[in-house]
């Protein structure tokens, strides 16, 4: 990226994320990159596949609701980036722009483009296959049934994800301090467990709270459960 190779910054991005489908940062990277060349379609599939693989996290909502704006798909776009604003939490970043976005929809502007769209659509084995966003000749009920049919993708894939979030709330390298704390856990109503994570010749024992389905789940409960109790912890990801 520093030496400007847009073409191998996108090839490896790409790679990174084929290799490990959690790599939230890659598909950010990836995405934002396609919005900022204008190629929207690619973006919005990048976007679309990590929120299939459960990384509904406040920027990727964020950029699938400009993706879908850009590409003349209000509702769509609203429907994100009014996710984004709810999910958004000490994110002032995505909070501005999900709440300009919206404000642009609502008196009716175009996507604020920063260069033209490509005219030329660049194929790529790693996204998937998806139909176009329909045209302005395409009557309602065509525009429609794409909505829907894009809707019932999207809800098919997070039922087959088994990409998991939890927060890890403690770390011990003796595990009866973890099992002190688990307890102390308990006492404040909040149920957890411990982990054991081996690292080189030593054994750590992580104390977690969880499983949640998504990201929006796991930050909802630190933010209403833990950090009313003066507790904080990381949200991770894994697979079960």
């Amino acid at each position: 990226k520093k030496l400007n190779d847009n073409k191998y910054f996108e090839k490896y991005l790409i790679k990174a994320i084929s290799y490990n489908s959690a790599f939230l940062p890659g598909y950010i990277s990836l995405g934002n990159y396609y919005l900022d060349k204008g190629r929207y379609e690619e973006a919005k599939n990048v976007f679309l596949r990590a929120i299939n693989n459960g990384l509904e996290t406040p920027k990727i909502l964020l950029g699938i609701g400009k993706a879908y704006y850009a590409l003349g798909n209000i509702e769509r776009a609203k429907y994100y980036l009014k996710k984004a604003l709810k999910s958004a939490g000490s994110d002032l970043f995505v909070k501005k722009e999900a709440t300009k976005l919206l404000q642009y929809i609502a008196l009716g502007k175009e996507y604020p483009h920063k260069i033209r769209i490509y005219k030329k659509k660049e194929s790529s084995p790693f996204l998937p296959k998806e139909k176009q966003i329909p045209s302005k000749k395409q009557t309602i009920t065509q525009k429609t049934r794409t909505e829907q049919k894009e809707k019932k993708q999207e809800e098919s894939a997070q039922k087959q994800k088994k990409i998991r979030f939890y927060i890890q709330v403690g770390i011990f390298s003796n595990i009866k301090n973890a099992k002190t704390y688990v307890k102390q856990l308990k006492r404040k109503g909040i149920n957890s467990e411990i982990v054991v994570k081996d690292v080189g010749k030593k054994k750590y024992y992580l104390v977690i709270v969880g499983y949640f389905k998504n990201y929006l789940e796991a930050s909802t409960y630190l933010n209403q459960k833990l950090k009313p109790n003066r507790l904080n912890g990381i949200i991770k990801i894994t697979r079960l």
